[in-house]
């Protein structure tokens, strides 16, 4: 037993009332006069105390009532704890079914066991069996967005199952906002093989990079940078070098970055980067490229116009040129590698971006990354701990109709018996 209001209680000290008002009528002992007590019998003294206690039943009674006011008041409740039913859902994506039944395999048996039913964590969710379904995988399937399933699940759940679901931790299978769930779900994940991890079997090399940045030193670090984190993911190896004078730049190179406002001058380098000397706008846009599929847009906000007639790689939201490609080896980019720029070097994509330049590779889409399991658990309002066994759930049940009904009993009984106490002394 609880009490939603315990402050209440306090008022329990008012049992100082009644005894007070009991002592106070106290009445005095009567005197009887009489002529003489020379024939009266001596007899032994009895010492009594000076407040003696009548009616103590009644006053108990009074005091009794003023302690159930007080619990009334504190408004009481009972706690009774029971066994839920083992009714659920286990949700699986079927495409991976078997990936997350080997990493999972003793929570999903057991919850099985309980009772609860395998369902598809696909639109419809219907309902599947563990054996016959295990080894499906239709890759050819549309990717379904796992945030967006939990939000229509728990309209159509029923309302006193339990939910627990099992689901990859491949970005590419949460999109948009982070839902806030009104419904306990119990959500884990698992890691699987990912495009990711089948590009880096392939077969490594060595790449060898000149940038060259006399004026542009802080474009340079962060082209650096996204070298660097590209020959740690892919495992290639990307030699470096900086230069900020122009006989130095060695022969042989696979790559050469001219970062700088002057021309580029004649090199044997196999592919060559630079900058596009124009006119600059400071219109802001977005960048797009067709080989940037499900990636968020990138800001634009300065950039050099071109009159040049060559191919298109890079584009802005009006269709003009970004990044050009000369012949089969020379790209002139129509912005710069800076964040006053645009939000290039900022991106998380920036490094997947410059990959198929720089390694010849297709670029790794970056929604085949492996997320952290804290940011795909959706936030959920009304919690209730859950267990994969029987979950246990509290019932509260106010007392108010009881203790009422208790205190109007001991109302009439105090009534009665003051009744029955006047009118025995009306009476002599």
């Amino acid at each position: 037993m609880q009490f939603l209001n315990p402050i209440w209680l306090w008022s329990a000290l008012g049992i100082m009332i009644p005894i007070a008002i009991h002592l106070w009528n106290q009445q005095p002992g009567k005197v009887l006069e009489v002529g003489s007590i020379r024939f009266m019998d001596p007899s032994p003294s009895k010492r009594s105390s000076k407040l003696q206690l009548t009616e103590i039943w009644l006053l108990l009674l009074r005091c009794l009532m003023i302690v159930v006011l007080a619990i009334f008041l504190a408004k009481p409740i009972w706690n009774t704890q029971t066994s839920q039913s083992n009714q659920g859902w286990v949700l699986i994506p079927r495409a991976s079914m078997s990936i997350a039944y080997q990493t999972h395999q003793q929570d999903i048996d057991s919850l099985l066991q309980l009772g609860m039913e395998l369902h598809a964590l696909e639109p419809g969710f219907p309902s599947i069996e563990l054996n016959k379904d295990t080894l499906l995988n239709n890759s050819s399937a549309a990717v379904p967005n796992f945030w967006a399933l939990a939000t229509q699940l728990e309209k159509d759940a029923p309302a006193q199952y339990q939910l627990h679901l099992f689901t990859p931790e491949l970005l590419k299978y949460y999109r948009g906002l982070q839902p806030v769930l009104h419904r306990t779900m119990v959500w884990k994940t698992y890691t699987m093989p990912s495009q990711v991890d089948k590009q880096m079997v392939k077969s490594h090399q060595t790449i060898r990079v000149t940038v060259f940045a006399n004026s542009y030193t802080a474009d340079a670090e962060y082209l650096v940078a996204a070298c660097k984190a590209i020959q740690s993911f892919s495992g290639d190896t990307i030699l470096l070098t900086k230069m900020k004078t122009v006989g130095q730049i060695p022969q042989n190179q696979d790559w050469l970055f001219w970062l700088s406002d002057q021309p580029l001058p004649k090199n044997n380098a196999k592919h060559s980067w630079s900058y596009q000397l124009g006119n600059l706008q400071q219109t802001p846009t977005q960048m797009y490229s067709s080989n940037w599929s499900n990636q968020e847009s990138i800001p634009l906000y300065k950039y050099s116009s071109s009159a040049l007639k060559a191919e298109m790689i890079w584009e802005n939201g009006f269709g003009q040129a970004i990044l050009e490609k000369q012949g089969n080896n020379h790209y002139v980019m129509n912005t710069r590698f800076h964040p006053d720029w645009n939000g290039l070097v900022w991106s998380h994509a920036f490094p997947s971006n410059m990959m198929p330049f720089l390694l010849g590779k297709t670029s790794f889409d970056p929604n085949n990354l492996a997320m952290d399991p804290s940011q795909i658990l959706p936030e959920q309002i009304n919690q209730q701990n859950t267990t994969n066994n029987q979950p246990i759930s509290k019932i509260q049940q106010s007392l108010d109709p009881l203790i009422w009904t208790l205190l109007m009993i001991l109302l009439m009984i105090e009534r009665a018996i003051v009744f029955y106490l006047s009118k025995r002394k009306s009476h002599g």
